[in-house]
Parts: structure tokens; sequence; C-alpha cells
């Protein structure tokens, strides 16, 4: 009896194991990047004058947030002409800014790799019992 609720909740973690989503490869969040061209701002008010803008990809890092502002400091640009120097400080609306997920060979850290688990081993009983 005791036996045969082993292997039930070894076969349940088994299957939902196999029918879980995995997270795809690089997903864990590297800091923060501009959603769309976005103006990099002096202060957190539209009507503040623009540093330059930010493309969609650019990387920023969030030094904090004020409302609904984030303050900035840009980081490396996507395209080959960046419209913002790296390490310009300025306010952007948080509402252009999203998560930026790392990719692998970034130079970021990532998530250790899961563990595989280990293989089911026959107990003594198992092992000396007759096969069918």
């Amino acid at each position: 009896m005791r036996m045969t609720s082993m292997l039930g909740v070894v076969l349940t973690a088994v299957v939902l194991a196999a029918v879980a989503p995995a997270a795809p490869e690089g997903s864990a969040p590297c800091g923060h990047e501009a959603g769309e061209t976005v103006h990099l701002r002096t202060a957190p008010s539209g009507a503040r004058p623009a540093l330059g803008r930010l493309r969609p990809g650019d990387a920023v890092t969030v030094l904090r947030r004020s409302g609904d502002w984030y303050h900035v400091t840009a980081g490396t640009g996507t395209g080959s002409r960046p419209a913002v120097r790296a390490g310009t400080e300025g306010w952007v609306p948080l509402r252009h800014i999203r998560p930026r997920a790392c990719a692998p060979g970034d130079g970021r850290p990532h998530p250790p790799a899961p563990t595989p688990p280990e293989p089911l081993r026959p107990t003594a009983r198992q092992a000396e019992a007759p096969g069918p």
C-alpha cells in the first residue's frame, strides 16, 4: 500500500512536470529598456526640455521613481547611431519602460539551470521480485 501511494506521488510529479510550460530561454529580467520611442526629459514633466530620444530596445538603468516617471540613465542603444549618449541621465514616463529579458551570452547573470530529477531506483524488494 505504501509503495503504491509513493508511486502515485512520483507519477503525478512527472506528469505535472511534462505538462507545465517551460520558461523560454533567457526570460529572466535583466534591467529595463524603452518599449517605444520616447523623449528623455530634464525633469519629470512632458513640458520640460528633451535631452534626446530613446528608441525601442534601448537599455536604461532605473535610478528611482517619482509618481508616473522614472529617473533613468541611458545605456547602450540598439541601432548603429544611438539617439542618446550612454550615461545620460533623464526622466521618462514609466509606461514607456519595460523589463528587459536576459539573452544567452549577453554577459548578464542568468538563473541557474534546473537540476534534472534523479532516475527512480528500484527498492531491494522490487529488485528481488521475479519479472513478468
